[in-house]
């Protein structure tokens, strides 16, 4: 069964301000909501696979998605999350090269897609653009080599700390003074820290009896967010 949804406008986008597209005129906003494609992705619903050509980027309207490696263990390790407004599938874009992960839904998401074409006519009329594609690309080594450190020469506690935080910072919203909730499962928790799941539940029942954190069913919350970057060592 097809789920019906009304597509968003690029003009009244509500996260438009977060994207690149910000700095568009009110014509090209309205041209692009004409050719960009919108789709409505069901929780644990493949976006790109891994190896997949791509024709175009993704823009994040609403929900939220990660980007993902197979391990050859069968595991999936989680590279980095994408939240509403951010832009996905750039690196495989502007290097005319495969998407080296797979992207998925983690709850029902609505996905824009602008092709190819239109980017770089984009990029050639708003040379801004280019500079802010350069930034994203920066961040997201700057994360990746972040994370190999991490793993490379952090304690599992510390990699699910520093994991908590990360994954509020990109989720965080303007009620974040009442304590992020994070809602993944104990496996993709686990995914994300590299550790097996059992040791991130006994870790996350240390952080909980420390008072770090707060626990029910599947939504951690934040509780005390300079302790926990006390813990991921991340305090300056």
């Amino acid at each position: 069964m097809r789920t019906r949804f009304s597509k968003p406008t690029c003009e009244e986008c509500e996260v438009r301000f977060k994207t690149y597209f910000n700095i568009l005129s009110h014509e090209d906003l309205r041209d692009l909501s004409i050719e960009k494609s919108c789709t409505f992705f069901k929780k644990n619903q493949i976006i790109f696979y891994e190896g997949a050509n791509p024709n175009g980027v993704y823009c994040l309207h609403k929900g939220k998605v990660k980007l993902y490696k197979d391990g050859l263990d069968g595991r999936e390790y989680i590279i980095r999350f994408v939240a509403p407004g951010q832009l996905f599938g750039i690196k495989a874009m502007i290097e005319r090269t495969k998407y080296s992960a797979t992207s998925a839904a983690i709850e029902d998401s609505i996905v824009c897609f602008i092709n190819n074409r239109k980017i770089f006519e984009l990029i050639m009329k708003y040379p801004n653009m280019t500079n802010y594609m350069l930034v994203s690309l920066s961040r997201m080594l700057f994360e990746a080599e972040s994370k190999m450190t991490s793993i490379a020469l952090k304690t599992v506690r510390q990699r699910v700390a520093e994991s908590l935080i990360i994954i509020n910072n990109t989720y965080v919203t303007e009620d974040a003074q009442k304590g992020y909730q994070i809602r993944l499962t104990r496996d993709e928790l686990a995914n994300t820290v590299g550790s097996a799941t059992e040791t991130v539940i006994r870790v996350l029942g240390e952080l909980k009896n420390e008072g770090l954190i707060s626990v029910k069913g599947r939504t951690i919350t934040i509780t005390d967010l300079k302790g926990l970057l006390e813990v991921a060592e991340l305090l300056e």
